[in-house]
């Protein structure tokens, strides 16, 4: 799917739409799936609330003379209680299919990397043994990254309860100032904190690592490549959300047409079953064009953070030769130099030595889990090499006369020139 080198811009986006074009149905599959359920849901929590209120809707009556009595103030309490609720359920619903959905397409990714097919109960299978510690870890990124907007939301709040009140100020171009000049303060912050540990979910699903975890990690890999992972993921969104859009405009257009049902000649009326086609029409076509757009617009960023990812422990971890010794191929010679050609994996110059014995100096994973979490101190994958090269004979050769494996010399022929000149 990608090249063992150092990826490029082209790589990545080609290594992206490869793996769409490759394991969409699985993908697709497990999409619609998720995202369908999340509709069922969703639907069932606003029907919930619709119904209860529905239910107390004749019992109360209100004038502009004696106001609501006390089935009124029922009435009010269900609607508020029924509406955070359904927001509770629809949030809870909607950051799970999210989480199920990275861990499906970071699997489908490792996969693809290595050339495997993927199917869609290894994708559940995946997806749901490390959805815990992805919901950990999208709730602890989305939390550290909301808090300079979070100070941001504040600061604007207080701002403007200050204009509001009596002794605010008299000019709306103060709080639009201050507003302007926080967010330019914190934004950057925000984004900073966000391409820091954008890694992280990707991380919990190739390494099987916790949130914790997972969030050192990222901070790991991106560092020292911050401004070049922000500005591809940026360009992936960018390209996510204009393929969804276009996406949803057949779709639209195919349910707008499904409304000239609804519609008969002048002081005509159109009956139920023309109603009931045309807006059953425009709301299949509109739900089919959500899913297709929202399945893109779920799968094509993470793959990107995907590759992201595999890009750098390409170029800090040797991670090409660990991908191509799990798949038995030959690990061909990257086309362009790297930055540090006579040292690229090992400790920099001047460091210590290494001891064999106990340190893992390159954190090279092994060629079965080509993945692995690199660590120092781990003990060296092949023992017989862990003490540097042995003094073994020769394959075939042994010094016991006779040995397997060893020429008999015993009634060999004498080579000439073995004896001394004028020797029988």
């Amino acid at each position: 799917m990608i090249p063992l080198v150092p990826l490029k811009l082209s790589d990545i986006f080609n290594g992206a739409f490869s793996t769409l074009g490759r394991y969409w149905k699985p993908l697709l599959g497990f999409g619609a799936a998720v995202f369908g359920t999340v509709t069922v849901v969703v639907g069932a929590a606003v029907a919930a609330v619709a119904l209860s209120l529905w239910s107390q809707a004749d019992d109360f009556s209100f004038s502009e003379s004696d106001g609501f009595d006390g089935d009124a103030a029922n009435f009010a309490v269900t609607g508020v209680l029924g509406a955070i609720g359904a927001g509770i359920v629809v949030i809870a619903a909607v950051l799970i299919a999210t989480a199920l959905m990275h861990a499906a397409v970071a699997a489908s990714l490792q996969e693809a990397v290595l050339g495997r097919p993927v199917t869609f109960g290894m994708l559940g299978r995946r997806a749901f043994s490390r959805l815990g510690s992805l919901l950990g870890t999208v709730l602890l990124t989305t939390l550290i990254v909301l808090v300079p907007l979070g100070l941001l939301a504040t600061g604007a709040i207080v701002l403007i309860l200050a204009y509001v009140a009596d002794d605010g100020p008299a000019n709306p171009g103060v709080v639009v100032l201050f507003s302007l000049l926080a967010f330019l303060l914190l934004a950057p912050a925000a984004t900073y904190l966000f391409v820091r540990f954008s890694l992280a979910s990707t991380i919990v699903v190739f390494e099987n690592a916790g949130p914790a975890t997972a969030l050192r990690r990222s901070a790991k890999l991106v560092r020292g490549s911050g401004w070049r992972i922000f500005g591809i993921y940026l360009l992936g969104a960018l390209l996510a959300s204009t393929v969804s859009y276009a996406i949803q405009m057949p779709f639209s257009l195919l349910g707008s047409f499904s409304t000239l049902f609804t519609m008969g000649p002048e002081d005509s009326d159109v009956g139920p079953g023309g109603m009931i086609v045309g807006l059953g029409g425009l709301l299949l076509f509109s739900l089919l064009g959500q899913i297709v757009a929202q399945f893109f617009s779920t799968t094509f960023p993470p793959l990107i953070l995907g590759l992201l990812y595999v890009d750098r422990r390409i170029r800090t971890e040797n991670l090409a030769a660990a991908m191509a010794e799990a798949t038995g191929m030959s690990l061909a010679p990257p086309p362009y130099p790297y930055p540090d050609p006579a040292a690229p994996y090992g400790p920099p110059a001047g460091a210590p030595a290494p001891d064999p014995a106990t340190d893992a100096p390159y954190g090279e994973p092994s060629a079965a889990a080509p993945y692995a979490n690199p660590s120092v101190g781990a003990p060296p994958a092949d023992a017989a090499h862990a003490d540097g090269p042995q003094d073994a004979p020769p394959a075939g050769t042994s010094d016991t006369p006779g040995a397997p494996g060893s020429p008999d010399t015993t009634n060999a022929p004498e080579a000439p020139g073995d004896r001394g000149a004028g020797a029988p």
